[in-house]
């Protein structure tokens, strides 16, 4: 069985999705060196490296709605109009997490690609995402997107 667990504590955060085996085994050596890893002694000047400054590759996202966002998407099913509201709620809202109320809500706002009977496959539409990878269930009914799909949804919505 498959695994996901993301650690942060501080400035340092690791994430993993494997197997069980090695959840029970590294986990301990892992939760230690994030934590030793986010405390001000841990690390010292050699460790951190300046990124380089690149405005213009680091366009600002720009003011959009959620149909703004599934229209730029060019969302085509029931779970890419799911995406496109986490996409507004991490991207362009900056949160972390959401409740499954403010997926809904997003998806609502989106008049232009909601049809009423979404709400009743929500659940379905959530668990599919969670089993692609695509979203995190950190609690019940509480969602943040995964990393590569974030970093592939601002890609595509960055102005430039």
């Amino acid at each position: 069985m498959e695994s996901w667990i993301r650690l942060k504590a501080g400035e340092a955060e690791v994430e993993f999705r494997g197997s069980e085996g090695f959840v029970r085994e590294a986990l301990p050596g892992l939760v230690g060196f994030v934590k030793e890893m986010s405390s001000p002694e841990g690390l010292s000047d050699d460790d951190y490296q300046e990124a380089p400054s690149s405005s213009n590759s680091d366009k600002q996202m720009p003011a959009m709605t959620v149909n703004t966002v599934a229209a730029r998407l060019n969302i085509k099913k029931r779970k890419d109009l799911v995406m496109a509201a986490c996409a507004y709620l991490s991207v362009i809202k900056g949160k972390e997490r959401f409740e499954r109320k403010e997926i809904l809500d997003g998806m609502k706002s989106a008049q232009n690609y909601y049809k009423v009977g979404y709400r009743k496959a929500l659940t379905d539409l959530l668990e599919s995402l969670v089993k692609d990878g695509k979203l995190l269930e950190t609690e019940k009914n509480i969602y943040a997107l995964d990393a590569r799909a974030k970093s592939d949804l601002e890609a595509k919505l960055r102005v430039g």
